[in-house]
């Protein structure tokens, strides 16, 4: 005879939070309600209520959690192999939806360019570097994040960088970042640090064609204005 399964003891709540959830979306739920119920997909059994309420004490928001490193959140009790890569997953995907409606936006021209990563970066409060990645025809494929620091700076990670455009199947792309406590001017980093990713990525058969530079209500293109050349 057949031992009879155990029965979840949270599956009651977890059915009244999804009725919750389909009644109204995420209207009223505190943030820590929104990560418990993401986690019952990676957790089918455990309580997340308590995972969840560290999660949101030790990051702040439901932001916080997503904007978190990987090794960070598994520093957390309760989070898991799973769990971890599940909310570092989300931001990927939002950023795919995001850049959906810009797919085969054409970037040959510079205005096009200051204003497309204008938009992209105009709210943000860190210094961000993205990578866009473009076809033979330069039209836009895809936009990764490659770096978040500080209000007045940014680590490149060059491997990281590398890694993403290799990955992309194209061979052309451009980097744009922002200034969120300067102005719209490539400083001697920004151009020495451009430099060097050019170098690095014509070895690889890959092309830098541009920088942009996004700060105090304006962009720049480094390209046209002279302070990068494309090889």
């Amino acid at each position: 005879m057949q031992k009879e399964k155990p029965k979840n003891i949270h599956a009651g709540h977890r059915k009244r939070m999804r009725n919750r959830f389909y009644e109204t979306g995420l209207a009223g739920f505190a943030e820590h309600e929104i990560i418990e119920m993401l986690l019952y997909y990676v957790n089918p059994q455990k309580n997340t209520n308590p995972i969840a309420h560290a999660l949101i004490e030790r990051f702040g928001s439901v932001k916080g959690i997503l904007d978190a490193e990987y090794e960070e959140l598994l520093q957390v009790e309760g989070v898991g192999d799973r769990s971890a890569v599940l909310l570092k997953l989300l931001p990927q995907i939002f950023k795919i939806y995001d850049t959906s409606n810009d797919l085969n936006k054409s970037l040959k021209k510079a205005e096009a360019r200051c204003t497309y990563f204008y938009e992209k970066l105009k709210n943000e409060k860190q210094e961000v570097l993205l990578l866009a990645c473009l076809n033979d025809n330069l039209r836009l494929q895809y936009v990764h994040e490659i770096a978040r620091g500080t209000p007045g700076h940014v680590n490149i990670n060059t491997q990281k960088l590398l890694k993403t455009a290799l990955a992309s199947g194209c061979t052309n792309f451009m980097l744009a970042h922002n200034h969120p406590m300067g102005l719209p001017l490539a400083s001697y980093e920004d151009v020495r640090a451009t430099d060097q990713l050019q170098k690095l990525m014509h070895e690889v058969q890959l092309r830098l064609l541009d920088h942009i530079i996004v700060a105090d209500g304006r962009s720049i293109s480094m390209t046209e204005s002279g302070c990068f050349t494309c090889i």
